[in-house]
């Protein structure tokens, strides 16, 4: 396996994703390529690690060199139709050529969006992209789609939400535990909106049972809520 890892991409970069990588390769089968300014890249392992390349450090580890940054107050569209150079960009890239197996980056999220559906594309059957977030709870965990967050999702789109982070629970965890519950939480606690999140989640209830997808329950809850809720076991997926 090959990891893609934009090295330049979040607030602590590329600090943070250099120490990441050099602590994560021997726990790995895998390598990784480090996307980003080979020159600064370099300097910081010298800093870091006293060698004067990232290979030095780890023979797993190579740079692929990039002389563009996409910052964190960029506007997405724009920085991906313009920064081509990127190192969000060329690694989205080396992705969909078949150079790399999975893509990381903690970069501008609107970016990654954008260009994870502009460059690589989406999968068949899946509307709008969502991100995920591992939440911690009570006894157990929670997983946020989409943490993003869309706004005026249609019924459609948080039953894909739903199926994409069944897929990942099937993935994540050894032991997997069904039904798993599905909780709704609006982004508002006004209660117009509350009422009209409510009818969506009552549509997309409706598609699930005609799909016959396993879902024990199904309900609006406020996200603040689930933190502190006393989880029984099952697997939770939160729709924002």
């Amino acid at each position: 396996m090959v990891i893609l890892l934009d090295a330049m991409g979040g607030d602590n970069a590329p600090d943070a994703t250099i120490k990441g990588a050099v602590r994560a390769i021997n726990q790995i089968d895998a390598e990784i390529l480090l996307i980003g300014d080979k020159d600064i890249i370099n300097s910081k392992v010298k800093e870091f690690y006293k060698k004067d390349d990232i290979s030095d450090v780890s023979p797993k580890i190579k740079i692929h060199h990039t002389t563009e940054t996409i910052e964190m107050e960029d506007t997405p569209t724009l920085a991906i139709k313009h920064k081509k150079d990127s190192s969000m960009v060329v690694g989205f890239n080396l992705l969909k050529e078949g150079k790399g197996d999975v893509f990381i980056s903690a970069g501008n999220s609107g970016a990654l969006l954008t260009g994870a559906t502009l460059l690589v594309g989406r999968i068949k059957g899946v509307d709008r992209p969502a991100l995920a977030g591992i939440l911690p709870a009570y006894k157990s965990r929670l997983v946020l789609m989409d943490c993003g967050a869309n706004t005026n999702c249609k019924p459609t789109n948080l039953l894909q939400f739903a199926q994409m982070a069944r897929v990942w629970w099937l993935f994540d965890s050894e032991q997997i535990t069904f039904p798993m519950r599905i909780h709704g939480s609006c982004m508002k606690e006004e209660e117009p909106q509350e009422l009209f999140f409510n009818q969506y989640l009552h549509s997309l209830y409706q598609v699930l049972i005609t799909m016959l997808i396993s879902v024990w329950m199904m309900e609006s809850t406020h996200l603040k809520d689930l933190i502190h809720m006393e989880m029984d076991g099952r697997q939770e997926v939160v729709i924002l």
